[in-house]
């Protein structure tokens, strides 16, 4: 799938009904700063993708207030992800500029000036993020049919998988909490996934929310359900789970928001006033908001952080800071350093 057909078209999906307050857990390191990576996609001729599409990517500094632009880069991914590592001055991106059909990671050198590929396969890769100077992908490999979480050097530019010959475990939503110092992930199993019962009669794939150390290490599962699709999953505090949910793959009802209360396994609907749909988010490590990429009550697709404690949303990107040929913000990701 290319980039063209790829990108949101707007048929996102609506949140739950029912309001939890903020949670509790403060952040124990004053020093840490938060920030943003955002992606997002232009029309290179200014109107239309007929000359291509450039992939713009933002660095949003929370406590700052202020938003910047990274890079502007020609790209034609299967799907666009990026990521500017702040230590080596660079930039790490996927692309498939000579139109195979698969993906490789490039990297662009600020003091260079310059792009190369580091990686040299037939990939897809989906969620990229840097923890402890390591950066963790969820990949889709030659000869796999499976996402899988891998490891990737940024000097050496080796990948090291969860489990290489793994080839039924789906990984998706793969994402980190500095408070816990925990990967969170949600699995399926491929072969389960094609059965007659999940094909013909369900339409769910039982799913499980899996926690694990950035080592790779002291996997625990915290939820497995078959009573819905979840989609997305992120900690919201040390005892609570936020994720995105379909009551099947078959549903014509808007995507919803639901948390979990991880000791009792409890589950409830959760509500952000204002907002209608919801593609991608991620909450505050100091319980103080959640920022979400989706759609308002008014259906204007953006990036919103909402106000906990005060109940407001607002956009993040304000007026005149995204460009004339601006055509789509893709995702993003929230971090801590």
């Amino acid at each position: 799938m290319n980039i063209q057909a790829m990108i949101l078209t707007g048929s996102i999906i609506a949140i739950g009904t029912t309001l939890y307050g903020a949670p509790t857990t403060e952040i124990s390191n004053e020093t840490e700063k938060e920030y943003l990576q955002i992606v997002t996609l232009n029309y290179r001729n200014g109107e239309n993708d007929r000359e291509g599409i450039l992939l713009d990517l933002y660095e949003y500094s929370v406590s700052d207030n202020k938003m910047k632009e990274i890079i502007e880069l020609p790209v034609d991914p299967g799907y666009p992800v990026a990521y500017y590592d702040h230590k080596r001055e660079k930039v790490f991106f996927s692309d498939d500029p000579y139109g195979y059909n698969y993906d490789n990671l490039y990297e662009y050198d600020f003091e260079t000036d310059k792009i190369k590929q580091v990686t040299f396969g037939k990939n897809i890769f989906n969620d990229m993020f840097v923890v402890s100077d390591k950066m963790y992908l969820n990949v889709a490999p030659q000869y796999s049919t499976v996402m899988k979480p891998a490891i990737f050097d940024m000097d050496t530019y080796e990948i090291t998988y969860l489990d290489a010959a793994d080839n039924d475990t789906w990984y998706t939503s793969l994402s980190y909490n500095s408070l816990t110092d925990k990967l969170l992930t949600i699995t399926n199993s491929d072969d389960e996934m094609r059965t007659n019962r999940v094909r013909s009669v369900t339409h769910i794939r039982p799913k499980s929310i899996i926690s694990f150390s950035p080592e790779f290490k002291d996997f625990e599962e915290l939820y497995h359900t078959e009573d819905y699709e979840i989609y997305l999953s992120r900690q919201f505090d040390e005892n609570h789970i936020l994720m995105t949910y379909d009551q099947s793959m078959m549903s014509l009802e808007p995507r919803k928001l639901k948390i979990l209360d991880i000791k009792s396994k409890e589950v409830s609907d959760y509500d952000i006033p204002g907002i209608h749909e919801v593609y991608s988010f991620y909450p505050r490590n100091n319980g103080e908001g959640i920022y979400i990429l989706g759609s308002n009550n008014e259906g204007d697709f953006d990036l919103y952080y909402y106000d906990i404690q005060n109940h407001s949303t607002q956009t993040v990107f304000q007026p005149g800071e995204l460009p004339d040929s601006h055509r789509s913000i893709v995702d993003f990701i929230y971090y801590v350093e």
